[in-house]
């Protein structure tokens, strides 16, 4: 510990410039004080910035699950399927995770027809598959799906992905009271020069919506790509379109509906406004 009583006479090696400057002991005192308040303070405020920097330039991916997942899952089947819908208008009906979840779809798409919410969450394609086949047997105009990032960033491959989807896809069309259906590319993540794993993830988005459309071809599905507009050269989610690396703020859910209005008006068969 450095002793204050001798502080006229020398200060530590760290503050070479107050040493080589005479100047009376308070006044010296007052200085080492503040020197090293400003240290301090340097420090606590790197603290407090770091974990920011951090989150403004790394994607914040999906953790693992909740212990109670299970119950979190039968708890949105038994909405979904507990549901009847009393609008006469033609019902359009979005399943998926989070980016779905999060979505005021009806506002987005300014009440031009019945709109029902059916995302989860941290759902990948095979929880999609149980919500979509809980859907209660009301004529379901159109049934637009978006998912599949949970399970690669899960660390699922992408080969098995496609065998999930596939059945998804399967139960859409086998469902009675779905008339129409269509699959949505599944967007990148926001990525950086000190985030690998984002890069890795990006890589394995790119080879989920090319197998995505092939598969969606073979099924005679209707494959809506919003690759191109939410992707940087670089294949990133651009910054300015979302809120944390991968979840979706106010100008890309604006921008979403914008690109997926023309498709959901051709797949369903409603006049564009």
């Amino acid at each position: 510990m450095v002793s204050l009583k001798n502080c006229g006479t020398a200060l530590p090696d760290f503050f070479p410039v107050l040493s080589a400057v005479p100047m009376n002991p308070t006044k010296m005192h007052c200085l080492w004080i503040a020197a090293l308040f400003g240290w301090v303070l340097a420090l606590v405020l790197l603290v407090l910035i770091t974990p920011r920097i951090i989150r403004k330039f790394t994607a914040q991916l999906p953790s693992s699950r909740p212990a109670n997942w299970s119950s979190i899952l039968q708890t949105k089947i038994d909405d979904v399927s507990g549901c009847r819908w009393t609008d006469s208008r033609p019902l359009y009906v979005f399943a998926g995770d989070s980016h779905v979840e999060m979505g005021d779809w009806y506002s987005l798409f300014r009440g031009r027809f019945a709109v029902r919410n059916c995302g989860l969450s941290g759902a990948g394609i095979e929880d999609v598959d149980a919500i979509v086949s809980s859907i209660p047997n009301q004529k379901v105009q159109c049934l637009i799906l978006m998912c599949g990032i949970n399970d690669l960033t899960s660390g699922v491959a992408v080969s098995d992905c496609m065998e999930s989807y596939k059945r998804l896809l399967h139960s859409g069309q086998c469902h009675s009271a779905i008339q129409s259906l269509a699959a949505v590319s599944i967007m990148p993540v926001r990525s950086s020069p000190i985030d690998s794993r984002s890069h890795a993830v990006n890589r394995e988005v790119a080879k989920f919506n090319e197998q995505l459309k092939r598969i969606c071809s073979e099924s005679n599905v209707k494959f809506i790509d919003v690759s191109g507009t939410f992707s940087t050269n670089g294949g990133s989610l651009p910054m300015d379109f979302t809120q944390d690396g991968l979840h979706l703020n106010a100008k890309g859910y604006r921008v979403l509906a914008d690109r997926l209005s023309a498709s959901i008006n051709q797949v369903g068969q409603l006049p564009t406004p």
